[in-house]
């Protein structure tokens, strides 16, 4: 039977941290980079990045959007992604919003781990599965050391052009108790407009206004009110 140990490891300082972050190529100039993920797909993460991009240009900051969206074998994959970052000019950019893979795989690991993403916003949709999907993205988040700036519920509700009320399309939301539950805010509940499809169809996101997202701007830019 061995003895026990007497050493003192108490003083001992923890090792570093591996750091797997890649350069960005050598004439860019980006200043913040923000993830839009989501645990699960089908959940309207691209248009949240495509409007939330919108609107902060629409704010006079100078954005840019990363599709790290794909889908496929990890590795090749992954390696694409990175090339954006690196043989891509980017110019001088005050926001790259990176849209993520869906989930919490191989690919959104090595994104996270390559570039210099500084917040994340979640986005989800009202379903029975919310808790577990949001749990995920916390998880994988609080790993990385990256800060969640809030979540975007897609999908929220319909207003009845009738009675003006809206209506919950998809089941009652339960977007607030989650939040509230893994102590985050919730920075949008998007709603189901036909005018939002029309504008994705016909190429022409940066003409809606979406008010809706006026919380998420100014988590994003620190602004405390979103023009």
């Amino acid at each position: 039977m061995s003895e026990a140990c007497n050493c003192n490891h108490g003083g001992m300082p923890e090792p570093p941290k591996p750091n797997f972050q890649i350069p960005s190529n050598e004439n860019s100039n980006i200043c913040h980079v923000i993830a839009i993920m989501s645990g699960k797909g089908g959940v309207g993460k691209s248009l949240v990045t495509s409007l939330l991009a919108s609107r902060v240009s629409a704010a006079g900051y100078r954005v840019g959007i990363l599709d790290a969206d794909i889908t496929g074998p990890s590795i090749p994959k992954a390696f694409g992604v990175k090339q954006f970052w690196t043989d891509v000019y980017w110019g001088d950019v005050d926001y790259l919003f990176v849209d993520m893979p869906p989930g919490t795989g191989d690919v959104p690991l090595t994104v996270f781990q390559s570039l210099p993403v500084e917040g994340i916003v979640v986005v989800t949709s009202p379903q029975e599965l919310v808790s577990m999907i949001v749990e995920k993205a916390v998880n994988m988040a609080r790993q990385m050391d990256v800060p969640i700036l809030g979540l975007v519920e897609n999908l929220s509700y319909y207003n009845c052009p009738d009675c003006g009320k809206p209506h919950a399309v998809f089941g009652e939301s339960h977007i607030d108790e989650v939040a509230a539950g893994h102590g985050l805010k919730v920075l949008a509940k998007a709603p189901i407009d036909s005018a939002i499809a029309a504008a994705v169809d016909a190429g022409k996101v940066e003409t809606l206004t979406a008010p809706w997202l006026d919380d998420a701007v100014a988590a994003v830019t620190g602004d405390k009110k979103a023009e």
